[in-house]
C-alpha cells in the first residue's frame, strides 16, 4: 500500500521516471469533468487566459480554439515539458506561453488576464486564501476565475475514497470554496454543481 500511495501521490506534482506517460493518462481520464467545466466558461476570441496546474497541457489547448492568448504554469517540470511538446504550434505563434512556476507567486504581470482557470489543483494548493489573492492580482478588472473540482464538499465522498485516502485529499476537498474566495476578494461568486460529474465556482475581479 506504501509504494501504491507513493505513486499516486505523484499526481501532485508528476516527476521522474514515468512521469510523461502518467500526465497524458491524466489529459484522458480528466477529460469528462474538463470538457464539462470548459462548457460552462464563455471565452471571447480577443481574451487572455491564464490555466494554473496546467498538467498535461490539454485543457490549454482546448481553450486555444477559443481564446487569443493561454498561458499556463505548474510547479512540475514534466507537466511543463509535456504542455510545451502539446501546444508547441501555438508557443511558436506568440499565443501560447508555459512557465514553471507556484501559485504563491505567479510569474505574470498584474491585470493581465480575463480568465484564470484552475481544474483539479486548487486540493494541493498551499496557501488557498493568499493564492487566490494572487490570482486575483493577475486579473483584470471584472476578470473572472474559475474552479472546477471532481469533489463536491456538499457530496458523498464513499465512492472517492481510495483517491481521496491515496492523495491525502480529505480536508481539501471538503473546503468551502466560495468562503475562500469571498475572503481573498472575489464577487459576484457563483456555484454549479452536477451530482455525477463535479463542481465549478466562479468569481470576480470586481
Amino acid at each position: 500500500m506504501g509504494l501504491l500511495k507513493a505513486i499516486f501521490k505523484n499526481a501532485r506534482k508528476p516527476q521522474g521516471f514515468g512521469s510523461h506517460f502518467f500526465l497524458k493518462v491524466m489529459n484522458r481520464a480528466h477529460k469528462k469533468i474538463s470538457m464539462w467545466g470548459l462548457d460552462q466558461l464563455e471565452i471571447d476570441s480577443k481574451d487572455i487566459v491564464l490555466d494554473i496546474g496546467c498538467g498535461g497541457g490539454i485543457n490549454i489547448q482546448r481553450m486555444l480554439k477559443r481564446a487569443n492568448m493561454v498561458c499556463g504554469m505548474d510547479i512540475s517540470e514534466s507537466s511543463v515539458a509535456v504542455s510545451t511538446s502539446l501546444n508547441r504550434k501555438e508557443i511558436a505563434q506568440k499565443r501560447c506561453e508555459i512557465k514553471l512556476a507556484s501559485v504563491a507567486e505567479i510569474p505574470f504581470s498584474d491585470g493581465m488576464f480575463d480568465l484564470v482557470t484552475a481544474f483539479e489543483t486548487v486540493y494541493f494548493w498551499p496557501d488557498l486564501v493568499e493564492n487566490f489573492r494572487e490570482v486575483r492580482r493577475v486579473l483584470k478588472t471584472n476578470g473572472k476565475f474559475f474552479v472546477c473540482n471532481t469533489l463536491n464538499p456538499e457530496a458523498d465522498f464513499s465512492k472517492m475514497k481510495f483517491w481521496i485516502d491515496m492523495l491525502d485529499m480529505e480536508k481539501a476537498a471538503r473546503t468551502d470554496y466560495e468562503n475562500v474566495m469571498e475572503e481573498a476578494g472575489f464577487t459576484n461568486i457563483t456555484k454549479f454543481g452536477k451530482e455525477d460529474i463535479g463542481i465549478t465556482i466562479r468569481g470576480e475581479n470586481v
